[in-house]
């Protein structure tokens, strides 16, 4: 459980990442969709998963040692697998629609639910071996 409360914790500082970045390209872009928005999910998602593994690796799964290829390699599988996850989420709650903000963070916040459980049962097995 505790390593469940530090992984959520964690996981709040990654969310404010993921929707920061995702908000600001947005923002920028204009509020693309369809594949664009994919493109500025993918960029978000990585900044936010980046530093998941990080803080993850070291505080939630306590891994000890430096980090291996063989590991970090395993972690892009796991974040590659949760982005295709989130993505495809957003992507069906957003396709032909007129995307307000407020739909699109809703959307936002449904996928990254749904790409948390795989990303935390992965990063477990991977970290915790």
């Amino acid at each position: 459980m505790a390593q469940f409360i530090r992984f959520g914790s964690i996981g709040l500082i990654n969310t404010l990442i993921d929707f920061g970045l995702l908000n600001v390209l947005a923002w920028f872009l204009g509020r693309p969709g369809g594949t664009g928005l994919l493109i500025i999910n993918a960029v978000a998602f990585a900044g936010a998963s980046l530093n998941s593994y990080l803080c993850n690796r070291r505080w939630t799964f306590s891994a000890a040692g430096e980090a291996t290829a063989g590991e970090f390699g395993c972690f892009l599988l796991i974040a590659g697998a949760g982005l295709l996850i989130n993505s495809l989420l957003l992507w069906l709650l957003t396709a032909g629609l007129p995307v307000s903000w407020l739909q699109l963070n809703l959307a936002k916040g449904v996928a990254t639910a749904a790409s948390m459980g795989w990303n935390f049962a992965g990063y477990r097995l991977l970290l915790t071996r």
